[in-house]
Parts: structure tokens; C-alpha cells; sequence
């Protein structure tokens, strides 16, 4: 869809200030009625608006075009935990929790095999692997998060049963068990038909390394915490009913995918978000304070980024590619609207989008402006999109709103892109 001819584009320069300030903002997606599109390289404002438009400059077509269709799901494998260095020097973890019981608080346990115990350590302790926990699929969680501090290293963590937005990792109450380390983990094929994720976070967690993949709703979130690092993780293959790779597992109008936070302060770099049935990367309902850079993010079946109703968010130095060909906005083909772009806002203000290299998506870069009074403010406001390169085929790249808003009174700037291989701007009036 989209094809288009190599066009090497320097985007013109649409600074539109006047506005109106933001705070907060978040929500659950809704599938809306698109209004039809309106395609133009220039931008219409009220008199009340001052608009600065430069020259743009435009390289002849090449005479072929590369077209990248849709990727297909990748093979999942199983990797092996690897073993911590060198050695485990703790309590050797024989009986499950009744060890854990036994000893005190601050303990090092040390696990071997593969057990299917539920875990509920306490404030200080550290699990370390190798060992496989495996619920059978019957069990409910591998591990229950009750008490502050612990780390986590070492373990694959599979076929724990789980509910909706529960974890095999558990948080029952994010600020009752905080600055946790989940280290090198393997997490996979937990849920059930009803949802389920790889691992709750909650306030202060960090993930390092690891892989979070096949489960059944979302490889982090249901509940996550305020203050959050994920670095260095990969996150693929969430939110299938099976192993198939053909058929979603939950809505995506509702949460699944590979992470989705409704949270403050949440990190993710340095990491590898893929193939999940759903959007790679989600913040909603006003989440404050974001930071998602130098990540690799790619053929997710929605939108690689969105930012729903949240603020203060900065998107950098990532490479988004072949994103959004199943939005569910279009019942699983193609994108309606603005929606299934590589990043996409949807209500959100104050979002910097920076040094991007976004290709081969349904849309390009998008924001879209719609009745959203769960957001505080849930307005498209301060958003700055410059210095990216940004590639068809597929799509557009601008903003658009289906509610009256008159777009041209805010603060929304388009400045020194590089449009690629049919990617057009149709600034405020997509």
C-alpha cells in the first residue's frame, strides 16, 4: 500500500506558535470514525496565526522503487538461561518458599532445576539461577512482589496461568514492593485466554537484559509503577493466542502488546520491542515523563510508538520500521486515519520526537487530536518533530484532529525532516 518513488525530501519548516499549555494526559484506545483525508504539502492558518514556510527543495525520482511489504511473524526459539557468574554464593533453594521463610530477610537463595513453586520472597533477598520455574499451566505465579528490594537473575519463567493483566512476576500493589532488579531473565508463554503478562513492575524496578516473549497479553505491564528502566530487553511475540502468530489474543483497543505503562517516569532503552500482535511501546492515560531512545522497534501489528493522553515525553535516536499494517483501528488490515504510524500521538502534549529513523510504516509520524476528557489536558499541543528521517512506503506524516479543534492555534512544529521514498507532509490537515 503507499507505494511510492525515492524522494529525498528537506521538510519545509511549519513553526505554528500561539496555544494552548499542557500538563497530564492518558486513556484506553477507541476505534473513531475517520474523517476523510486532506493531503497538502503547506499548511492553512487563521489570521491569528503567524506561519513561517521555506523553500523546499526536491531530488528527481530514481526510476525503481524498493516496496516493503508487511513482515510476516519471525520464528520464536527458546534460548538458555545463561549461568550466573561464577557461581551462586547463597542458601541453596531446595524446598521452594519454605525456604524463604526460614531464613531472613537480605538472603541470597541459589536455584537449580526446574520447579513449579510460586516465590514470594522478602525485603532484601536475591533468586538467582540457573533454575527453570514452570507453572505447568496450572499454577498462578512464578513470583509474588510483596516486599522492597529484591534482584532476580538467572531464571526462565514460563507457563504460569494467568488472568487479565496479572503477571507471572505479580504486583499486587506497586508501592508495596519497590526498587526491584530483574536481571537476565527469560520469560515466556505465560497466560490464558483471558490476557496475561511476562512480568508486573513496580515503583523504582529496573530490567536489564532478558527476553519477554509469547505471552498471552503483554510482555511488561498490567500493573507498573512510577520510576521504571527497562534497558537493554527484548520484547517480541506478546499478545498471540497461540504460537502460531496468527490470531490476537486480547484487544489491542484495550492493553496488550509489548509494554504498556499508565505511569511516570518510565525509561525504556537500548532495546529490541518486535512482532507483538498489538503497539510495540504505549503510554496512556496521563502518564508524565518519558523517555524512549535508541531502541529498535519493528514489525508490531499496531503503532511502533504511541503516546495516548500523556505529556512530557521525549523520542529519540530510535530505528522504527514496518509497523501498523494490522491496526486495529482497520480490523487487523492497514490503518484508518493517522492511526498505525511508527510514532504516533493520539490527545498528548509536550512530546519531542527527535533524530528517528522511521520506515516502511503504515503512517510515517502522526498526531491526532480527538474528544478526550480523561486526559488532563488530552490536547495535541507542543509536539516537535525534527531532525528525523522518515520513509514510505505507506502513509503520511502530520497531524489531524476529528473533533473541531482548530490546530493552527497550537504549538506544532515539523522541522528539518528528510521525507524518503514517497513520503509526503500534509502538516495540519491530514
Amino acid at each position: 500500500m503507499h507505494r511510492g518513488h525515492f524522494v529525498a525530501l528537506a521538510m519545509s519548516v511549519l513553526v505554528i506558535l500561539s496555544g494552548v499549555s499542557g500538563a497530564g494526559a492518558r486513556t484506553r484506545v477507541r476505534a473513531t470514525t475517520s474523517p476523510s483525508r486532506r493531503h497538502s504539502t503547506a499548511t492553512t492558518t487563521s489570521s491569528t496565526t503567524t506561519t513561517v514556510v521555506t523553500t523546499t527543495t526536491t531530488t528527481p525520482p530514481a526510476p525503481a522503487t524498493t516496496t516493503i511489504p508487511p513482515a510476516a511473524p519471525t520464528t520464536t526459539t527458546t534460548y538458555p538461561v545463561a549461568a550466573p557468574a561464577p557461581g551462586c554464593a547463597g542458601v541453596a533453594m531446595t524446598r521452594g518458599q519454605a525456604d524463604i521463610d526460614a531464613n531472613p530477610a537480605g538472603t541470597t537463595f541459589c536455584l537449580a532445576g526446574t520447579h513449579a513453586w510460586t516465590l514470594t520472597p522478602k525485603a532484601g533477598d536475591a533468586l538467582v539461577g540457573p533454575a527453570v520455574l514452570d507453572g505447568g499451566n496450572a499454577v498462578q505465579y512464578a513470583i509474588e512482589a510483596n516486599a522492597d528490594n529484591v534482584s532476580v537473575a538467572n531464571l526462565e519463567i514460563r507457563d504460569y496461568q494467568l488472568a487479565d493483566q496479572q503477571g507471572a512476576i505479580h504486583v499486587p500493589d506497586s508501592a508495596a514492593a519497590t526498587g526491584w532488579v530483574l536481571s537476565n531473565l527469560q520469560v515466556h508463554d505465560n497466560g490464558s485466554a483471558a490476557g496475561g503478562s511476562g512480568a508486573n513492575l513496580g515503583n523504582g524496578w529496573r530490567v536489564e537484559g532478558g527476553r519477554y516473549y509469547n505471552n498471552r497479553q503483554e510482555g511488561l505491564g498490567g500493573q507498573v509503577g512510577d520510576n521504571v528502566v527497562v534497558d537493554g530487553v527484548e520484547i517480541d511475540h506478546n499478545d498471540f493466542r497461540d504460537d502460531s502468530y496468527t490470531s490476537r489474543n486480547v484487544s489491542c483497543g484495550y492493553e496488550a502488546g509489548g509494554f504498556k505503562w499508565v505511569a511516570n517516569n518510565v525509561t525504556v532503552r537500548n532495546s529490541s520491542i518486535h512482532d507483538n500482535a498489538c503497539k510495540g511501546l504505549w503510554s496512556d492515560i496521563n502518564a508524565n515523563g518519558i523517555t524512549i531512545t535508541g531502541n529498535q522497534i519493528y514489525n508490531n501489528w499496531d503503532e511502533g510508538i504511541f503516546i495516548e493522553i500523556s505529556s512530557n515525553a521525549t523520542i529519540s535516536g530510535n530505528t522504527v520500521t514496518s509497523n501498523g499494517w494490522h491496526n486495529y483501528n482497520g480490523n487487523g488490515s492497514g490503518c484508518p486515519w493517522l492511526f498505525g504510524g511508527g510514532i504516533t500521538l493520539n490527545s498528548s502534549d509536550h512530546v519531542t520526537v527527535i533524530g528517528n529513523r522511521v520506515a516502511g510504516n503504515c503512517n510515517g509520524i502522526t498526531g491526532v487530536q480527538q474528544d478526550r476528557p480523561d486526559g488532563h489536558p488530552g490536547l495535541l499541543d507542543y509536539f516537535s518533530v525534527s531532525g528525523n528521517t522518515i520513509a514510505g512506503p505507506g502513509g503520511v506524516t502530520g497531524v489531524a484532529e476529528d473533533n473541531g479543534a482548530n490546530l493552527a492555534g497550537r504549538t506544532i512544529v515539523f522541522a528539518n525532516n528528510t521525507l524518503l521514498n514517497g513520503m509526503p507532509f500534509c502538516g495540519l490537515n491530514c
